[in-house]
């Protein structure tokens, strides 16, 4: 302790120390890009306090120097987090599933009850991690999720108006694609959905079922979607098993469409869908509207499942998957594999 030098030496070796003891009960190569900072700064301080302690003279010049540009940097690459392959155990499925939660992706199976059941499976796995939005078709989620957190709200309860980002072509993107599903003119539904008035639906002159399903989703002001979710990690099921079967379409399509309208989007959604992911003969302008809502969809993450008709929009997924069909899934939930899907010549006729 001969100067200040020293005893600078001694604190910013100590403090560096410090930095680089919090991550050595980890292990040596753990991947979490966040250990790096640690270990980084710790270098960066023993480094600090080197220099300060060592004189450098003419002769050990170029070492010292070589040495003092090099260290930081390989310290930083000895920890730096390895590739992190997909899983293959059976015990990390829960991983890859996660991992695939963050990106926009499509399933498609041979039935539409099977894809209920798998989007009930889907939310129960992932609900673990993640706050979910299941719209369940066939009232089955509440019983077969008890076991988890999980909100239930009926068709009305949740109030699809919120554009967020969006803004005003939130509600013409909406009001196109309800109109041309149910004949019902898109004036109306846009400013029902706008101000949450459901009596500008109720005119005789509306069409039946299209006006009482369209009242029933559209709804009065209730809880917007990020209010009704759980706060931590669960599942907001919404209950669209009283509807008919183009009512099941609207509130999954919907929900889609509200899940958009969120910038950083820290909920995963997920829904069975038929119409209009998997007719062909809707007009191009609205196939474009889908086709914007699947690319949105990658900020937060969703899982779609439907028939194989939906291949129609099969390259706009991130990842897109098929139930069963191969040994090497992957990855599994419950009973069922999700297998690579491979588009044929002569699928993608559309």
């Amino acid at each position: 302790m001969r100067s200040p030098r020293d005893i600078a030496f001694l604190l910013l070796s100590f403090v560096g120390i410090l930095f680089i003891l919090v991550e050595s009960p980890r292990g040596l190569m753990i991947p979490d890009s966040h250990r790096i900072y640690n270990v980084v700064l710790g270098s960066a301080f023993i480094y600090l306090g080197l220099r300060l302690k060592l004189k450098v003279d003419h002769r050990i010049f170029i070492p010292i120097l070589l040495v003092s540009f090099l260290f930081p940097p390989l310290i930083f690459l000895s920890y730096m987090p390895r590739p992190h392959k997909m899983p293959e155990r059976e015990g990390d499925r829960e991983t890859s599933l996660l991992e695939l939660s963050f990106s926009s992706n499509l399933i498609v199976c041979d039935s539409i009850r099977l894809a209920c059941s798998i989007s009930i499976s889907l939310a129960e796995e992932l609900s673990k991690y993640r706050r979910v939005v299941l719209v369940d078709w066939t009232g089955e989620a509440p019983d077969r999720l008890r076991s988890s957190n999980i909100k239930v709200a009926r068709v009305g309860d949740v109030w699809f108006g919120y554009a967020g980002n969006l803004g005003p072509s939130y509600y013409m993107t909406v009001s196109s694609l309800l109109s041309h599903l149910t004949g019902v003119n898109a004036s109306l539904i846009n400013e029902a959905l706008k101000t949450g008035d459901t009596s500008l639906l109720r005119d005789v002159r509306i069409p039946e079922p299209s006006r009482s399903i369209l009242m029933a989703i559209i709804g009065e002001r209730g809880s917007l979607l990020h209010e009704a979710l759980p706060e931590t990690a669960g599942t907001l099921i919404i209950d669209a098993s009283s509807l008919p079967a183009l009512g099941k379409d609207l509130i999954s399509l919907m929900a889609l469409l509200q899940s958009a309208a969120y910038d950083n989007r820290d909920f995963l959604i997920i829904v069975p869908i038929l119409s209009p992911f998997t007719d062909p003969k809707l007009p191009k302008t609205l196939q474009d509207e889908i086709k914007w809502i699947i690319s949105s969809l990658s900020d937060g993450g969703a899982f779609i499942a439907s028939t194989r008709e939906s291949m129609l929009y099969y390259d706009e997924f991130d990842a897109r998957m098929v139930c069963n069909g191969c040994e090497n899934p992957i990855s599994k939930v419950d009973s069922y594999r999700l297998c690579p899907l491979q588009a044929r010549k002569g699928l993608m006729r559309f």
